[in-house]
């Protein structure tokens, strides 16, 4: 019998949940996973577990001939061949970027949208004094001609600001995707 121990290990996400209950600060998970075991010491890995575990809460349980002799939670972080730290660092760094452009964006957004609010009540303002001034025609339909050209204007510089962030958006699920891809290869355990 060897004093080295049998290691098998498994990734969390990957053990079938047999139940779930959900508390008002936090949940209880339960698994189930069958081992075989080899004769003498084995030990069990149980890898890419959250980082929010409480360590006392694990809890483990065996059936058959075998004795449970401890647990551990370790915080160390278990790389593979294609993990690249950097590579993480600058996928989150390219996420933060994209967000600020989104909210620069979103600053012309609603300037456009004020200016659209304000040339409307400004039509409404003039439309409602022309019954008391007597505007004439010619002045209320360059008005409206304004009105319109300054209008669309705005709306489609308004529409441009929105397909901008709408792609900044896309390219910051498409980062974040490949993040949590990256991020899965650094294992926990």
């Amino acid at each position: 019998m060897s004093s080295q121990p049998s290691i098998t290990s498994f990734f969390a996400p990957e053990i079938p949940i047999k139940s779930v209950t959900v508390f008002t600060k936090g949940a209880e998970i339960h698994r189930t996973l069958k081992v075989s075991l080899k004769v003498g010491f084995n030990e069990i890995q149980i890898l890419n577990v959250v980082e929010t575990i409480k360590p006392n809460s694990i809890r483990v349980e065996g059936h058959g001939p075998a004795t449970i002799h401890g647990v551990k939670l370790s915080n160390e972080y278990v790389y593979d061949e294609t993990c690249n730290p950097q590579k993480l660092k600058d996928l989150k760094l390219l996420i933060k970027d994209l967000e600020n452009q989104i909210e620069n964006e979103k600053y012309y957004a609603k300037i456009y949208d004020t200016q659209i609010d304000v040339l409307n009540n400004a039509v409404k303002a003039i439309g409602n004094n022309q019954s008391k001034e007597g505007i004439n025609p010619e002045t209320m339909e360059k008005l409206f001609e304004y009105h319109e050209n300054k209008y669309v204007e705005t709306k489609i510089k308004a529409k441009k600001i929105q397909e901008k962030i709408n792609s900044f958006d896309a390219e910051k699920c498409k980062i974040k995707v490949e993040l949590n891809k990256y991020d899965s290869k650094c294992i926990r355990s």
